[in-house]
């Protein structure tokens, strides 16, 4: 007859799962170039983080200074508008002071002393007067 046999459940599993409790054999790494290049650029990114850093700390010290200054110069500024503001409200008056007094004066005096009046004075006496033939060959000239 034949046997048959009651496989335990324990059993099966530590078959199904032992396999994997058995230790490996360990894996020489060869030293090549590689390694030795990977790790000198790991170093070379820890200093470019150290240096990185390091900036960091004075830009974020830079930005304080100039937010303390733009804050100084803004105060600055309100106190000057509001300083400004008796001195615009002068100028105002003194242009309205200026603009009765150019009224109460009349027309303005010629600026140029009086010149403008001589040389219009010569333009209409010499308009008059007849020109020579050299003059008129000399005006032609000019005309082109």
């Amino acid at each position: 007859m034949l046997k048959t046999y009651r496989i335990i459940p324990v059993v099966f599993i530590l078959f199904l799962f032992g396999f994997t409790l058995i230790t490996v054999s360990p894996v020489i790494a060869e030293d090549s170039g590689e390694v030795a290049e990977l790790n000198a650029r790991i170093v070379e990114s820890q200093s470019q983080v150290a240096t990185l850093s390091g900036q960091h700390v004075e830009l974020q010290s830079q930005v304080a200074t100039l937010t303390t200054t733009n804050a100084q110069l803004q105060e600055q500024l309100r106190a000057a508008s509001a300083a400004a503001e008796p001195l615009k409200a002068r100028i105002a008056e003194l242009e309205a002071e200026n603009a009765t007094l150019r009224e109460q004066q009349g027309a303005p005096a010629d600026p140029s002393g009086g010149e403008v009046a001589e040389l219009n004075a010569k333009i209409s006496q010499l308009e008059g007067k007849p020109m020579s033939s050299w003059e008129c060959a000399w005006k032609r000239s000019e005309m082109r």
